[in-house]
């Protein structure tokens, strides 16, 4: 049978075929877009200015959409846990609890069991959310003050896996030396402002503000009944007020290196071994 000749049979490649740098076949490139993020590019409230514009069906559930409450559909139970996402609501997020999202009820699935009655099975989690207007979480509004992020990035560091690639590695550790190199200098010194141009260029500088914030939480914990290290503010704005209020010359209580010690030594290390564990202790 003669076949037409506008149908193509196969397909020829001049030179080796290669998909590796393509963004749809590998991860890299989504693992370096990921770890490449800042925090001043994070939306946490994309829809904040344009809810009361909405119609009624849409924010008819705002009273409840912080409700800590189970998801109910038929057999499908999903916990919901507004808590442990605040920013999205614009509070402050404070260390969240570990919740347990039920490995069994995941489990579930409606083979074999077409005779059940689910308001009867699922009647604890439809009682939970019956009184839904209850169960609201709540936390203080953010108003500009950034304290309360250090007792969350105190849990975030110890709990997750900081680094993705070598490369985002690499650049966290850069950007950790140079805020440590930053808080050690005289404020208004040449080296202190060069370090912090190159902060504020690489959109890094609210890093400085942060360990500020650390140092200060650290050393006024180790400060109390300790006479003469106050200094009126924590021991820090007595400090500050015999430099002439040109702003905060802090002195870490622990180095940034110490804290990431053992991401330094694994470089000396296998890079595989050591992501596979990178954020588990």
């Amino acid at each position: 049978m003669a076949l037409s000749s506008r149908i193509r049979m196969g397909r020829g490649w001049k030179g080796p075929k290669s998909t590796t740098e393509h963004a749809t076949h590998v991860l890299d490139t989504y693992y370096a877009s990921l770890s490449s993020i800042r925090a001043h590019q994070v939306v946490w409230e994309p829809y904040r200015d344009v809810l009361d514009s909405l119609p009624p069906y849409c924010i008819v559930g705002r009273h409840i959409w912080r409700a800590i409450v189970p998801l109910i559909y038929f057999w499908i139970v999903e916990e919901h846990h507004p808590e442990r996402v605040f920013l999205q609501f614009g509070m402050k997020q404070a260390p969240p609890e570990l919740v347990d999202t039920s490995v069994d009820l995941h489990k579930i699935s409606l083979q074999g069991k077409l005779e059940r009655t689910w308001s009867q099975e699922h009647a604890v989690y439809i009682d939970r959310w019956a009184h839904r207007g209850e169960r609201v979480a709540k936390a203080p509004a953010l108003d500009g003050d950034t304290t309360y992020l250090v007792a969350y990035m105190e849990l975030y560091r110890r709990m997750t896996r900081r680094y993705i690639t070598r490369e985002s590695a690499c650049w966290e550790m850069l950007v950790e030396s140079n805020v440590a190199s930053l808080l050690q200098c005289e404020p208004g010194s040449e080296l202190y402002n060069q370090l912090l141009r190159t902060l504020d260029l690489v959109g890094e500088l609210s890093r400085v503000q942060l360990e500020n914030e650390c140092a200060a939480s650290e050393v006024s914990t180790q400060a109390t009944g300790r006479g003469g290290r106050g200094g009126g503010s924590g021991g820090r704005g007595g400090a500050r007020g015999r430099r002439g209020g040109r702003g905060p010359a802090p002195t870490l209580v622990h180095s940034l290196e110490d804290e990431d010690e053992s991401d330094d030594e694994a470089f000396d290390g296998d890079w595989d071994t050591y992501m596979d564990g990178a954020g588990s202790s």
